[in-house]
């Protein structure tokens, strides 16, 4: 009899340990069930906030293309136009009266001037506005503004590129606009002589390399900048790669960009 009852105990404590094994199991499993329905809700808010936030640098990409070429088509249209109607009429003045001496000395400093402010409309929109961009393409925009760099800045800007491709899509338009901050920084700030701007063209992918031989940069000291800002948001839009070095053959800076690029 004693036996039947140190056999019942023994049954109801393994009965009653299992029961708290289950117990600690189903805890354990709806804890590890709740954390991992609380990481994905972490997943998720973070998704939505990167989305919103590449949303956001989206619209403000695409508004200051669009207010580019508004203040662009103001310049050359309104600005431009009321310039060249001065010049006209200043050639009309002097056909119909006759300038000696000092007179004549300040009828060629007006002219002179507004051809200058006309010359200067022209490159000020060409900046804000690439020629016929959708056109052109990349590479012959970038060629093109090399070349308006390479004209009056103190510095050699060469351009390279491995291969003839022709990309106008609107994410090749914010490419142009690195190359044009990273230029206008490398005049601006890095007293370099020479400036190198490369485009490698590979399998689906664009190498964008700016080089320069100058004092070099520091990211951290020019975090805050404008300009540097711009560049990050766009590298951002790209969702695109940016490596910074120095080239290996000098002091200076080398900046390279690799993004994926669709062609068709």
């Amino acid at each position: 009899m004693a036996s039947t009852t140190q056999d019942q105990v023994v049954l109801l404590l393994t009965i009653g340990t299992l029961g708290i094994l289950t117990l600690i199991g189903f805890i354990v499993f709806f804890f590890f069930l709740y954390q991992r329905k609380i990481f994905i809700l972490q997943q998720e808010k973070r998704r939505k906030e990167q989305a919103f936030e590449r949303e956001m640098v989206n619209a403000q990409l695409e508004s200051q293309e669009k207010e580019r070429a508004h203040i662009a088509a103001e310049l050359h249209d309104s600005v431009g136009s009321m310039l060249w109607g001065a010049k006209v009429n200043a050639a009309f003045i002097e056909r119909s009266t006759s300038f000696t001496g000092q007179t004549q000395e300040s009828y060629r400093e007006l002219t002179s001037i507004l051809d200058q402010s006309i010359d200067s409309i022209r490159r000020i929109s060409r900046e804000l506005l690439p020629e016929a961009f959708h056109v052109a393409g990349l590479s012959q925009s970038v060629a093109k503004l090399c070349e308006r760099f390479n004209a009056g800045n103190g510095a050699n800007v060469i351009f390279k590129e491995n291969q003839i491709q022709f990309w106008n899509e609107p994410e090749a338009l914010q490419v142009y606009r690195i190359v044009q901050e990273l230029l206008t920084n490398a005049i601006r700030h890095s007293e370099a002589n020479t400036i190198e701007v490369a485009l490698n063209w590979e399998s689906k992918l664009l190498r964008l390399c700016v080089s320069d031989n100058g004092i070099g940069f520091d990211p951290e000291a020019k975090a805050y900048g404008v300009g540097w800002w711009s560049i990050r948001q766009r590298v951002d839009y790209l969702k695109a790669e940016l490596q910074l070095g120095k080239p290996a053959a000098e002091n200076g800076t080398l900046i390279c960009i690799t993004l994926a690029y669709r062609h068709d």
